[in-house]
């Protein structure tokens, strides 16, 4: 083996070493992501003409945000945050105009 093949194996190895490296290290750094991704979900909706998305409990299914949009709409019509499944707090946005807020006690 010439001795150019020697060097040019070592730095095959040493590339292989690095990127095999590189794979472990980003695994390691999203690993809370990978949990976080088990404890929610994101579903879409659509009932009553409305079309949503929400982030929801992935184990209940229980609700924590949903945003609702109109059929014809861009921007949202509806924001729904959600405490333990209960809706709490509706915020209805509206062109032109500053939003109405509806909090809800129960």
């Amino acid at each position: 083996m010439t001795m150019f093949s020697r060097i040019l194996l070592a730095i095959v190895a040493l590339l292989v070493l690095a990127d095999l490296s590189w794979h472990v290290w980003i695994w390691d750094v999203n690993a809370d992501y990978r949990a976080a991704a088990k404890q929610v979900k994101v579903v879409g909706f659509h009932t009553n003409d409305l079309d949503g998305v929400g982030i929801v409990e992935a184990k209940t299914g229980k609700p924590l945000w949903v945003e609702w949009h109109d059929s014809h709409g861009k921007t949202p019509d509806e924001v729904s945050y959600f405490f333990h499944g209960t809706n709490v707090l509706n915020l209805y946005l509206r062109e032109g105009k500053p939003p109405a807020y509806e909090v809800v006690f129960h």
